[in-house]
C-alpha cells in the first residue's frame, strides 16, 4: 500500500486539494503499477509563518 504525504502551505481550495490527491494518485499508479485502491495520499497544510523558503517566512510570524 503507498502512501504519500504532501504538505502544502494553507490556503489552497478544497477543489485544489482534491484535484492534487487525484493526480497524485494516478501517478504512484502509474509508476508502480499499483491498483488505485490501494494508493494513500495524505495532505497537511502548515501555515505561511511556519513555512520558510530561503530564510524567511513565507507569512507573517505572530507575537
Amino acid at each position: 500500500m503507498p502512501i504519500v504525504h504532501a504538505q502544502i502551505v494553507s490556503g489552497r481550495s478544497g477543489a485544489q486539494k482534491r484535484r492534487l490527491i487525484e493526480e497524485v494518485s494516478a501517478a504512484v499508479v502509474r509508476a508502480l503499477d499499483v491498483p488505485l485502491d490501494t494508493v494513500r495520499v495524505l495532505v497537511s497544510e502548515v501555515e505561511p509563518e511556519c513555512w520558510g523558503v530561503g530564510g524567511v517566512p513565507k507569512g507573517p510570524v505572530r507575537d
